[in-house]
């Protein structure tokens, strides 16, 4: 009678879907209709050790959006309700990743491997970076330090001019014309005391992604001292610290402390370089890191990558001229040249003409300057047996001339036209899917694993990036450079 009363049982009520990768970052769901639970009252959610976000109830059902879990196997799903928790014992399973070398993956870096988009750090552009990408593509943990929702505002295809400028406000002008509504956003509504962790989603997670925009290699070794990239880096890894503090604890640091298995990077020194064409509105090679420096800062780096006994996987970087923000600043040059001349009554086109040869011949010095750092990285990556080079230089050269075929359309690199976004230096969900999938192959072909690429065809539908979207916001159709 015992065993026929538990065969009747009803079983407990579990997390739809039942199961999932230990990666997270999906939407799940809870019927609260099948405890005794009042929907209204609902606060608090933690699945495993990680709490859900974004909560919501609708006719009954909790959802939530997941974090994951560093272990796998049955977690229990915790519902805080009236100030009482109900758990729900064994109520999802994580799935363990492909392999055990994504045990503790972890990224370090700068912009590209943050995900920024639209010229600012984001939360859509966090959860499509290439290490986020990757570790979904792999099912291992990645935790992130996501940022609330529209905490900066990103450049959009309406904010672009037309004809033939195709301009926005660029990333500074963009963070200067919003920061008091930024600074205010980040204080507490109750006290009005301001903190970083005001910005973030669950500010007491440890992020795995522990990339900060705007770093030069200098930085991701020993910490940065510029004031709006530590206001950035107080975000993702000190939210808790004042806002002139300076961040206790570098990139570099973080990563040796956690003993990683797996570490990438796709921009190790991308910083260091194209500084020549974002530093001001003006090309300058005074801003490029002097190649003394930067050999030692890559012979640091690469040395201390190796030192942690991680799988390393560093990328290294196309030649900074391809990006549109670099044909914008010649344009900008040569157009200011033309007019100084008319209203001096000289020549137009002979000065426009010498101030393109002064640009090409500094475009070409910063391209020289990015194939020798590149060389550097090739050759202390190759001291090391565990530290591989993901080649990206090659591959973004080939698909330059005629870009790439994407569910059915092509992408390229031009401006708009879908791999890159709309600041012409930062990629689009697509274009970092597909640098993403470069790291996949190396992973694959240098350790064997059985390691999937990313289906660009299944993220190009949902890209806010892509060029049919952009024009929908308002950008002029004439913008947008053919692959």
């Amino acid at each position: 009678m015992l065993v026929l009363l538990l065969a009747c049982r009803p079983a407990p009520p579990a997390v739809e879907p039942a199961s999932g990768p230990m990666s997270g970052y999906a939407r799940l769901t809870f019927d609260l209709l099948e405890t005794a639970i009042d929907p209204a009252t609902v606060e608090a959610v933690r699945l495993g050790q990680n709490p859900g976000l974004e909560l919501a109830v609708d006719d009954g059902r909790l959802s939530f959006l997941d974090q994951g879990s560093p272990v796998a196997g049955p977690v229990d799903l915790v519902v805080t309700a009236a100030g009482e928790e109900h758990v729900f014992a064994g109520a999802y399973t994580y799935a363990p990743p492909v392999d055990p070398v994504f045990t503790r993956f972890f990224a370090v870096g700068a912009s590209l491997t943050q995900g920024v988009q639209g010229g600012v750090p984001s939360y859509h552009g966090q959860l499509h970076a290439p290490s986020s990408q990757l570790a979904r593509a792999a099912g291992a943990y990645h935790p992130l330090a996501l940022l609330r929702p529209g905490l900066f505002p990103e450049l959009r295809g309406g904010d672009i001019s037309p004809p033939p400028e195709c301009q926005g406000p660029t990333a500074t002008e963009l963070a200067m014309g919003n920061a008091f509504e930024v600074l205010g956003s980040l204080s507490d509504p109750e006290t009005g005391d301001f903190g970083f962790q005001h910005g973030r989603l669950d500010p007491d997670i440890a992020p795995q992604n522990l990339a900060i925009g705007g770093m030069n290699l200098s930085g991701v070794l020993d910490g940065s001292s510029q004031s709006g990239i530590d206001f950035v880096a107080h975000l993702m890894l000190d939210p808790y610290g004042g806002i002139t503090d300076p961040v206790p604890v570098s990139q570099m640091e973080l990563l040796e402390a956690a003993e990683p298995t797996l570490v990438i990077s796709t921009d190790t020194f991308g910083n260091d370089v194209i500084g020549a064409f974002v530093s001001s509105d003006r090309l300058s090679l005074d801003a490029i890191t002097p190649p003394e420096q930067m050999q030692g800062d890559i012979d640091r780096f690469v040395d201390r990558l190796a030192a942690t006994g991680a799988e390393v996987f560093v990328a290294n970087l196309p030649r900074p001229s391809l990006l549109p923000a670099t044909a914008a600043l010649r344009a900008r040059a040569v157009d200011e040249a033309r007019a100084t001349a008319l209203d001096a009554g000289e020549d137009p086109n002979a000065a426009a003409a010498a101030v393109a040869a002064e640009q090409d011949a500094l475009i070409a010095s910063v391209d020289d300057v990015m194939a020798d750092y590149n060389a550097m990285l090739a050759a202390a990556v190759d001291r090391h047996a565990n530290v591989h080079l993901v080649e990206t230089a090659a591959y973004v050269a080939s698909i330059e001339p005629t870009g790439i075929e994407v569910g059915g359309t092509t992408l390229g690199v031009g401006r708009f036209a879908g791999l890159l976004g709309t600041d012409g230096l930062h990629f689009s969900d697509t274009g970092y899917a597909m640098l993403a999938n470069r790291f996949t192959g190396a992973i694959r072909d240098t350790l064997g694993i059985p390691l999937d690429d990313i289906d660009l065809d299944a993220v190009f539908p949902d890209d806010p990036y892509a060029p049919d979207v952009l024009v929908a916001e308002g950008l002029d159709p004439g913008c947008i450079d053919a692959p």
